[in-house]
C-alpha cells in the first residue's frame, strides 16, 4: 500500500472535504484518529454538514481535539428521521471555499493517502471527476498489507471534482429522499456536460460499519429503488440540472475556522 502523506507535495491543496453527518459521532470518533493527518494540510478545509442538531455540541468539543484541521460545521436545527444525504452534501458544497470538492462519509477510513492521490490526478488530467475505491468492512477488521489483495474494492470510495463543475449541474439532485441513487445521478449529470470519470486505483478507503452488508448488497438496494428514482439515477432529466435553491436547506454556521483566524 502507498501511504504518501507528505505535506510538501503541494503548497496549496485547495480542497474542501465535505461530509454529510447524521448521528455519526460513534463512527466519527473511531475513524478520525486515522484520517486526521491527511486533513492537516495547507489549503484544505473539512466541512461537516450536520443534518440534525442533537450531536452538535459533542461534535464541536471533539473536533477541538484536532486544532490543526480547518473545520467548518453547518447545522440543521430541525430534528428529523434519517434522509438521503443529497441536501446536506449540497449545503456543504455551497459553503465550500476551495477549488476542489472531495466528498467522503464520516465513517470512511483512509487506507491510503486518498487526498494526495485524487489531487495528483486532478492536477495531471484536468477536466474530469475522480473516484477512489472502497471496501466495506466492520470495525473488528484489522487493515494491513494484505488488505488490498484480500478485500473486494469498488469504485465508490470517494469523489473529487472542481466546485465549478458541481455548480454547473446544480449540485446533487435533491429529489432523492430515500437511500441510494444520488451519487450515480450526480456522476451522470457531470458526464452529460462533458466532465468524464477517471478512476484512481490508488485512492483506497475502508467504509467501516458495525455490521456491513457489502458492495453486492448495496448494488441490489440501488436496483430496488422505485422506477422513477432508478431512472433518474442513471438518466437525469432536464429538471435535475435546474435548482437555483440547491444547497440552501439549512445554513447555520456553528463553527468556522475562517472566523477564528480573522
Amino acid at each position: 500500500m502507498d501511504h504518501v502523506l507528505n505535506n510538501k507535495d503541494f503548497e496549496d491543496y485547495d480542497i474542501s472535504v465535505v461530509m454529510s453527518f447524521y448521528k455519526k459521532m460513534k463512527d466519527f470518533r473511531r475513524v478520525l484518529p486515522v484520517n486526521a493527518p491527511y486533513f492537516q494540510r495547507n489549503g484544505l478545509e473539512v466541512i461537516i454538514a450536520l443534518d440534525e442538531p442533537t450531536e452538535c455540541e459533542e461534535l464541536i468539543e471533539f473536533i477541538k481535539e484536532y486544532p490543526d484541521i480547518n473545520w467548518r460545521i453547518i447545522v440543521n436545527s430541525k430534528e428529523h428521521e434519517w434522509r438521503n444525504p443529497c441536501k446536506a452534501w449540497n449545503v456543504g458544497i455551497r459553503h465550500a471555499t476551495k477549488k476542489y470538492i472531495l466528498v467522503v462519509d464520516p465513517e470512511c477510513e483512509f487506507l491510503t493517502d486518498v487526498v494526495y492521490h485524487l489531487k495528483y490526478a486532478a492536477e495531471l488530467y484536468g477536466n474530469y471527476f475522480y473516484t477512489g475505491r472502497v471496501a466495506f468492512v466492520d470495525y473488528a477488521y484489522k487493515a494491513g498489507p494484505h488488505t488490498e489483495k484480500t478485500q473486494k474494492f469498488s469504485n465508490y470510495g470517494s469523489f473529487l471534482t472542481k466546485k465549478e463543475h458541481i455548480e454547473k449541474v446544480s449540485g446533487y439532485t435533491e429529489a432523492f429522499n430515500i437511500w441510494g441513487g444520488e451519487d450515480d445521478n450526480l456522476r451522470a449529470k457531470l458526464t452529460h456536460i462533458g466532465v468524464l470519470k477517471a478512476e484512481v486505483a490508488t485512492a483506497l478507503i475502508l467504509h467501516r460499519e458495525d455490521e456491513t452488508d457489502g458492495a453486492v448488497s448495496r448494488a441490489g438496494k440501488t436496483l430496488a429503488l422505485p422506477p422513477e428514482l432508478l431512472n433518474k439515477a442513471f438518466a437525469p432529466d432536464e429538471q435535475d440540472f435546474i435548482n437555483p435553491n440547491w444547497g440552501r436547506d439549512f445554513e447555520e454556521i456553528r463553527y468556522d475556522y475562517l472566523k477564528l483566524i480573522d
